[in-house]
């Protein structure tokens, strides 16, 4: 299940959203590499670009570590209320923003993964800041197929980040975020949560 919906929140709210995440004063925190369990040296996928991003944790295992907090997580109360989800409890909040990476295509794609894997079963959402090139990626394989990232990945679906849309699936559905090639950047939140 992957929903695509469009305008979760105003546009006025949309771009108050862009003006504070591109404020000199927003507190973003670099990542070397967004690979996940260090896995970076082992992958031999050649579709797989190394990435680095600037992030910023909202939540993480329930607990609030942004001031931030209440404004960006209005996404998801007001996602909920107009789908009629009854929201259990949010396990992690996450802004991501990528940039280009040298050799990076749009064949290419950061390394597949599932959010949180032990706590399975949840929901994932994302919203897209603004517009981008760098698609968010949706891949048919199982969740117990990890030597997939070696070379059998299976592309289900590409998702192109347009300001205000999100997207909706369950949390075991192995996914990938991108690299922009033609924008500067690519911006989402990243909620994870239970219903």
């Amino acid at each position: 299940m992957i929903k695509i919906s469009n305008k979760i929140v105003p546009t006025k709210i949309e771009d108050r959203f862009i003006e504070i995440l591109n404020s000199p004063n927003f507190p973003w925190f670099y990542l070397d590499n967004v690979m996940h369990n260090n896995i970076a040296s082992t992958v031999v996928n050649k579709n797989i670009t190394k990435s680095y991003a600037l992030v910023h944790t909202l939540l993480d295992k329930g607990i609030v570590s942004s001031d931030y907090y209440d404004l960006f997580n209005s996404i998801l109360t007001r996602f909920c209320v107009i789908n009629k989800i009854k929201l259990d409890r949010v396990l992690r909040v996450r802004i991501r923003r990528t940039f280009y990476v040298k050799g990076h295509t749009s064949q290419k794609y950061n390394i597949p993964h599932v959010d949180i894997i032990d706590e399975l079963p949840y929901k994932t959402l994302i919203y897209y800041v603004d517009d981008s090139d760098g698609d968010t990626v949706f891949f048919k394989n199982k969740l117990k197929e990890e030597n997939f990232l070696d070379a059998n990945a299976v592309i289900d679906k590409k998702v192109t980040p347009k300001k205000g849309t999100v997207v909706y699936f369950n949390g075991d559905k192995y996914h990938s975020g991108n690299c922009p090639i033609d924008f500067t950047k690519r911006t989402v939140i990243n909620f994870d949560f239970k219903i």
